[in-house]
């Protein structure tokens, strides 16, 4: 298995587990064409996801690369005329893609 990528690489799908609790799912991806890839980009994991149901974690990869654009865009404007509450989003932003990746810890 490679060390890369850090995060699971979407899309991710969300399917009804085979259990008689309608509250199971399990989230899959896509399986690679190229199995030498398996370890790299293949994940599937179900249980119970209580309020925050599945979809929040299957929309996750997705959710990681509109951040990671978002935070390109804003590197290559001007970040001088930010407010306070822009800094704190915008560090709160960087810090949750570190965590995404694997490079920060929380």
């Amino acid at each position: 298995m490679s060390t890369s990528p850090k995060h699971t690489p979407g899309p991710l799908h969300v399917m009804q587990a085979p259990s008689p609790d309608s509250r199971q799912f399990n989230i899959e991806s896509e399986l690679p064409v190229d199995s030498s890839k398996f370890e790299d980009v293949y994940v599937c994991f179900g249980g119970y996801f209580g309020n925050y149901g599945p979809h929040m974690f299957a929309a996750a990869p997705e959710m990681l690369e509109a951040l990671k654009a978002l935070i390109a865009y804003q590197a290559d404007n001007e970040t001088e005329y930010l407010g306070m509450q822009q800094i704190v989003a915008y560090q709160r932003a960087k810090a949750a893609i570190a965590k995404a990746e694997g490079r920060a810890e929380g």
